[in-house]
């Protein structure tokens, strides 16, 4: 289902959620003239929904966008019902939190539990597609987007902060926190149990108006 959230903002729900954001024109402008451009295109995707559903989220998506002018993807973590459709965006790079990239060329399987999409996720390794977020930190904040370590469901889980306007305050929490109490599992292969609680009690002090869960469950 493809929901608007607020002008330029939208969400793909297929089990999981995509996040689609296009940029303010006017804040791109400025960030090409500082050589910091996101892409001619403005786009920022959020995860990638599973593969189970990869028509649906195509079709859903061309009504935004082409999927070829992705350039960016951000990644909350590399669970195979996050990063199922990474492949839907042949010119895109991704990006995740160190520790998650690490922890995956540990244990491909464990961190991302599925074998075939794990397999296929290495090929961005080898083609130095898969990078560390810190590596585009500033040319984020550039367009008031901030990352932040959030470990717990998985070592290398992140949170993202969108400050579209006044009004309009992202939170992507993945699968961390869904709200109402309600957050991410801590018993899998890349958790991090004991970090959860403190994460938590981070993400409830980051100011935000809109949480955006990695999934519906409230």
């Amino acid at each position: 289902m493809l929901i608007q959230l607020a002008e330029n903002v939208w969400k793909i729900n297929e089990d999981s959620n995509l996040y689609i954001i296009k940029l303010d024109d006017e804040k791109n402008n400025l960030a090409k003239n500082n050589k910091l451009s996101i892409d001619k295109n403005n786009l920022i995707v959020i995860d990638s929904c599973p593969r189970i559903y990869r028509k649906k989220v195509e079709q859903q998506f061309k009504q935004i966008a082409d999927l070829r002018d992705v350039k960016i993807v951000l990644f909350t973590h590399f669970h195979h019902d996050h990063i199922g459709n990474f492949d839907m965006f042949p010119n895109a790079i991704f990006y995740a939190a160190k520790q998650e990239i690490d922890f995956f060329k540990k244990d491909n399987f464990g961190a991302v539990l599925d074998k075939k999409i794990a397999f296929d996720f290495k090929e961005l390794l080898k083609e130095d597609r898969l990078l560390p977020i810190d590596k585009i930190k500033m040319q984020l904040k550039k367009h008031e987007i901030k990352f932040f370590d959030a470990p717990g469901h998985t070592a290398g889980s992140t949170l993202y902060l969108y400050k579209k306007d006044k009004q309009n305050i992202f939170l992507f929490s993945g699968d961390t926190y869904f709200g109402d109490s309600c957050y991410g599992r801590t018993d899998l292969p890349s958790s991090l149990p004991d970090k959860m609680p403190q994460t938590l009690k981070m993400l409830k002090d980051i100011p935000h108006n809109i949480l955006c869960g990695g999934h519906d469950y409230v």
